[in-house]
């Protein structure tokens, strides 16, 4: 199913960054400016945070960012990947985020949605891109808002991103990730 969809799955995550409020879309913090995965920085609380690799084992490749960055609130985490693409081409990044997202290609920014409290749906946001011949850099931001005021609502934070074709069908992408 991960294939065939074209779910991206393999990351280097980053994270959480301070985001007071609402603030963390309209912030810039470093991985946006330059992808380093071997710098260390100052995140949440002062609290020294690097790259890690994660693969999702969830079979819609779904990320639940609590667990594999840390369960925050008023936050805002990155993830990484690099894919190989046989050919240049028209595809489709196909996105979700709880809380919201920017996405970046080759370093381009290619789509961006500022909506808090909402949850990850399949293919909610659709952003048509070109892949190069080659290697392709993909960088997602995630923000994670405050507590909904009903302390029921839970406070998720998770990311669902894949690669396709208009017809919806995988792009056949191999991870290239540096190990």
């Amino acid at each position: 199913m991960i294939d065939h969809l074209g779910f991206v799955i393999d990351w280097y995550l980053l994270g959480p960054f301070d985001a007071p409020g609402y603030s963390g879309f309209r912030t810039t913090f470093p991985p946006e400016r330059e992808v380093n995965l071997q710098a260390e920085y100052s995140g949440q609380n002062g609290a020294a945070i690097r790259w890690k690799r994660h693969a999702t084992t969830d079979p819609l490749g779904q990320l639940n960012l609590i667990d594999a960055i840390a369960r925050t609130r008023e936050a805002v985490g990155y993830a990484y990947t690099e894919l190989l693409s046989v050919d240049e081409r028209m595809v489709e990044v196909r996105c979700g985020a709880d809380d919201n997202l920017t996405v970046w290609l080759n370093g381009r920014q290619v789509f961006a949605r500022e909506q808090w409290l909402n949850g990850t749906r399949l293919d909610r946001f659709v952003a048509p891109v070109t892949l190069r011949k080659g290697r392709n850099t993909l960088l997602v931001k995630i923000c994670q808002g405050p507590q909904h005021v009903d302390p029921q609502v839970p406070n998720n934070w998770s990311l669902q991103l894949r690669i396709c074709g208009t017809d919806g069908l995988g792009a056949k992408l191999k991870s290239a990730l540096p190990v």
